[in-house]
């Protein structure tokens, strides 16, 4: 039965795609940039392999892990300030799902929120220390990944090995990380344009995406994006707390890069940590700029170039410690995100049992 006004919103038949042949375009474009010089150094790839250190793979993820462990903390920090308490082992079960969403899902952290407010109201967290959390994260995760990145160029600067980098790389680096500061605070700066980006956002995502009634949902990530801007405010207005959780974050930077680090061993190389973080700092800059999710095809490129230009290792050898880091930020979530599934999957049966039982009854 149709409702009056409900073809509105939907779209005509006979008019072309064109959004989604460009994404998809570009989809096949970056997975093909991505895999290019996989097809090139196949050979090299592949003997590379075969002689990897699996006690080194081990160790990178022990790092991995120890990056989840460290946005735990960083929650968990911001919960108690608000004076309330959440498990330390359930809030890392959130940070797998937290991380994943924020990598693998398209759109501006919009998925990533969402996950991890979800998720913490489960376990009787008030809405109020969730938005407070995500938004000390948030800050402090921004926060100290600018100073990662400003430590490491100023590192290439002093050591000379900027030089091996081509002007055309360098200097967009420096723009990105400055507009994204600056945009970063503009943004923050004022509540009515952070909600009128994210409910932009969201309603180019959902109309994209062909999803039910993408106004009510851009008005929902609007109402809150602006509630975690009232918490992000309360936040900097508490130096103690927002300090720890920077401190924090930066050591999760750190075990980023020690994953890298690992993952060059792994292939017998000892990469310099300079080279190493240049190279976590290009790949995440390069994601910044790409509408894919998760940078895909930018990312890798980025780091496999810097590895090559600044740390000297083979073309094939850099490419293998991309996709071997690659695989352990991305995949190394998949098991717990099935719990995270299976406890969905319990939470709406349980939900669906009462109504079963009344038609049950009046059947």
């Amino acid at each position: 039965m149709n409702h009056p006004g409900g073809d509105a919103s939907a779209p005509t038949p006979n008019r072309t795609p064109w959004a989604r042949i460009l994404i998809g375009s570009l989809v096949l474009a970056a997975i093909g940039a991505a895999l290019a010089p996989t097809f090139q150094e196949a050979g090299a790839l592949r003997g590379s392999l075969a002689h990897l250190d699996w006690r080194w793979v081990l160790a990178a993820i022990l790092c991995q892990v120890g990056v989840y462990c460290c946005v735990a903390a960083i929650l968990g920090v911001a919960i108690r300030a608000c004076e309330e308490r959440a498990g330390f082992a359930y809030l890392v079960f959130v940070a797998f799902a937290f991380m994943f969403a924020n990598r693998c899902l398209p759109g501006p952290a919009v998925a990533g929120l969402a996950t991890l407010v979800v998720l913490l109201r489960r376990r009787s967290v008030s809405a109020g220390a969730a938005q407070t959390a995500a938004a000390g994260f948030y800050v402090a995760d921004y926060a100290s990944f600018f100073a990662l990145a400003l430590a490491a160029l100023l590192s290439l600067v002093h050591s000379g090995d900027a030089a091996e980098l081509h002007p055309r790389v360098l200097l967009p680096a420096i723009l990105i990380i400055a507009i994204g500061a600056a945009f970063a605070l503009a943004a923050l700066r004022s509540q009515e344009r952070l909600e009128r980006l994210a409910e932009r956002w969201t309603l180019r995502t959902m109309t994209l995406l062909r999803r039910p009634n993408p106004q009510a949902m851009a008005q929902s990530a609007g109402a809150s994006v602006s509630g975690f801007h009232t918490r992000w405010t309360a936040m900097t207005a508490r130096p103690g707390p927002l300090a720890a959780s920077c401190a924090v974050a930066l050591l999760m930077h750190v075990a980023e890069v020690g994953t890298l680090l690992c993952a060059a061993r792994a292939f017998h190389f000892t990469l310099a940590p300079a080279a190493a973080t240049a190279g976590y700092v290009g790949g995440n800059l390069a994601a910044i700029v790409s509408l894919l999710p998760g940078g895909l095809g930018f990312f890798e490129g980025a780091m496999t170039v810097t590895f090559h230009r600044l740390g000297g290792m083979r073309p094939a050898d850099a490419l293998g410690v991309t996709l071997l880091y690659r695989l352990l930020s991305v995949w190394l979530p998949i098991p717990v995100l099935l719990g995270v599934v299976r406890e969905a999957l319990r939470t709406n049966i349980s939900q669906q049992n009462p109504d079963s039982r009344k038609s049950a009854e009046v059947q």
